[in-house]
């Protein structure tokens, strides 16, 4: 199923570059959404302790069982849900990402019981951003293009993310097992096509979720601003 797509018009609600998304919307959007990713709260927390950490820049990723079916070249029984996932880095006010050399502070989100990140250097999660954006290239030119997540504003193109984090934190209650974010598309006013971004939702206990989430406004393209090292060709 293709995912979920919202109007950003002049009636959403906007709070620092997000659209909140309540009621029916938000219960179409997540049980649409082509890719769902956790984070734990620990992971997030650690994130965010970086000195001038002020948000999160969300790239389309790979997690481990995805590196292995496309290091096997079985591109056509690809499971999209269970192979795709998202690269979390830190990034300063104006977004440059939060990456040095060898720290490790590049983070996928991968799936089972104990919801463990991958973790990978500036070079290895580059490394890992541009197979997954190729790879989604051969998605969106071929028979499997509704499998296609982090679809960007042309044919062939791929979409990041960006969260302030005073917009996560918001959703980080006391008690919460983390964040999870769910792939989605936006189409912008005087636009004709609609880019990929995600939503960001609390995970109360496992499968439990918060009332409503969060989108953000800031995919990319359109919205570039600042540098990037973990970077896939803006």
């Amino acid at each position: 199923m293709p995912d979920f797509v919202i109007n950003h018009n002049a009636s959403a609600l906007d709070t620092l570059d997000t659209i909140e998304i309540r009621g029916d919307d938000y219960q179409t959007l997540r049980s649409s959404a082509v890719v769902s990713a956790f984070f734990r709260r620990a992971d997030l927390l650690e994130l965010f302790s970086q000195p001038g950490c002020q948000g999160l820049r969300v790239y389309p990723a790979l997690n481990a069982a995805g590196v292995a079916a496309l290091d096997g070249d079985s591109l056509s029984t690809l499971n999209v849900a269970d192979k795709f996932s998202v690269l979390a880095v830190g990034t300063t006010a104006t977004r440059t990402d939060i990456v040095s050399g060898d720290t490790s502070l590049c983070f996928v989100a991968e799936v089972g019981a104990d919801a463990r990140t991958s973790r990978f250097t500036e070079q290895k999660a580059r490394e890992l951003v541009l197979s997954t954006r190729a790879l989604i290239s051969q998605l969106l030119s071929g028979d499997l293009e509704p499998q296609a997540p982090f679809r960007g504003d042309s044919s062939r193109s791929t979409s990041k993310a960006f969260f302030h984090r005073s917009t996560l934190e918001a959703l980080l209650p006391d008690g919460a097992l983390g964040l999870r974010f769910f792939s989605t598309r936006i189409l912008f006013d005087g636009r004709t096509i609609p880019i990929g971004t995600l939503m960001a939702v609390t995970e109360l206990t496992p499968n439990a979720f918060g009332s409503h989430g969060v989108v953000s406004a800031l995919p990319c393209p359109p919205h570039c601003p600042g540098g990037s090292y973990v970077d896939d060709e803006r």
